[in-house]
């Protein structure tokens, strides 16, 4: 296989080279014909790595990026050499029509790559030079189609995207476009749409906000507009508890959210779910100092103690423990309201399995943000308590 696209290779750098030819240099027909072998070569090479996806992986990648490669290397040899262009020597000037053919046949193959093998590409692979300018355009098209009332509160929000995704697309010093960009884009516009109509064919995300998250749109001018909305809805609220519980509310919608995978604006940027939990528990964090509900940093003056100072050690980590508790307060098992004397109570009579000594903050901080591993973990050890429970005593 290698030898077979090396040959390939060796034919269009011939071509392009700018080397005195033969007269048997290859011709349009010739081109084609090779870029047919190699469609071939390369399905049967693929089916002859039996049982090794990794690998199968591996091998259509490296191909396809080779393909990306070359595109964008003649693509810049034909620029420097235009046709009409009366300073190419006559002898060069004959091979034109030869160099015009050689990109439309990598862009059948890479089409055929990607349309054969789309399970095992890579959606972090750059769209080839040539190629970027009819898939930006196509969205860029669909961009400014969409569009909300000004009254609208989703308007100016939905105008910040816009311009970052203008900006993303279109800026001289744009960074690479790939393909897993135009497809998130794409997803974008589809789900923006639909809100848009209001015809009740998106049953879970109901709201721009609820998109942004689920897209993970993480462009950073888009996120501080959310915070600015989230906070100027809790300043709207009196009460320093109130607000609490408010924040609190769009911790846990946002954790619940459903994130489509390998899926983001802004590849540099933290997610806009994490962005956002994150931003939203220091706020708490804040409101909860002012109540001065802690005079100590681990748990409330005067909280009643086990004898001997005895801690009750869990084969959790704090994380899973602090999972353990949202689950029991969600589910109505455990009835107190003040939220921040369980995590005072937890941190002084338990311990868990590395820790002798956690915090209050500590219990906070993952209670609100739990992560999907630690969510696993708990599942893990509530499905072993049901096979126990369901065993014969």
């Amino acid at each position: 296989m290698e030898s077979k696209i090396n040959e390939f290779i060796d034919l269009l750098i011939d071509v392009l080279s700018g080397e005195e030819f033969p007269e048997s240099s290859p011709d349009d027909q010739k081109i084609r014909q090779e870029a047919e072998k190699i469609k071939f070569v390369l399905v049967r090479q693929f089916y002859t790595i039996m049982d090794e996806e990794n690998r199968q992986r591996i091998f259509i990648r490296n191909f396809h990026a080779r393909m990306v490669y070359q595109n964008d290397i003649f693509f810049g040899m034909l620029k420097e050499n235009k046709p009409g262009n009366t300073d190419i020597p006559g002898k060069n000037r004959k091979f034109l029509y030869i160099q015009q053919s050689v990109l439309p046949v990598l862009d059948d193959l890479l089409a055929f790559v990607r349309e054969q093998f789309s399970r095992w590409c890579s959606e972090g692979q750059k769209i080839p030079e040539r190629m970027r300018l009819s898939f930006t355009s196509e969205i860029l098209e669909k961009l400014e189609a969409l569009s909300f009332s000004t009254t609208d509160p989703k308007h100016a929000l939905f105008e910040k995207v816009k311009e970052e995704v203008r900006h993303r697309l279109t800026a001289a010093d744009q960074a690479v476009i790939t393909y897993g960009l135009v497809n998130h884009l794409n997803t974008l516009l589809e789900d923006v749409n639909m809100i848009r109509t209001d015809n009740g064919e998106h049953p879970f995300l109901i709201t721009l906000t609820d998109i942004l998250i689920a897209v993970n749109f993480n462009a950073m001018t888009v996120m501080e507009d959310l915070t600015t909305r989230i906070r100027q809805g809790v300043e709207k609220i009196g009460s320093t508890k109130e607000q609490i519980g408010h924040l609190s509310g769009w911790m846990k919608r946002i954790d619940q959210m459903p994130v489509t995978p390998v899926c983001t604006f802004g590849a540099q940027n933290e997610s806009a779910s994490l962005f956002l939990c994150r931003w939203i528990g220091a706020e708490i964090l804040s409101r909860e100092k002012s109540l001065q509900l802690f005079p100590d940093p681990f748990y409330p003056s005067g909280f009643p103690s086990l004898p001997g100072k005895l801690k009750l050690k869990i084969d959790l980590s704090v994380a899973q423990m602090a999972c353990l508790l949202r689950l029991l307060k969600e589910c109505a098992i455990i009835k107190s309201d003040k939220i921040m004397e369980l995590f005072g109570f937890m941190a002084l009579h338990f311990r868990s399995k590395k820790q002798e000594n956690i915090s209050s903050e500590s219990v906070r901080q993952q209670f609100y943000h739990v992560t999907e591993s630690n969510w696993e973990e708990v599942r893990k050890v509530i499905i072993r308590l049901l096979k126990k429970v369901s065993s014969p005593m």
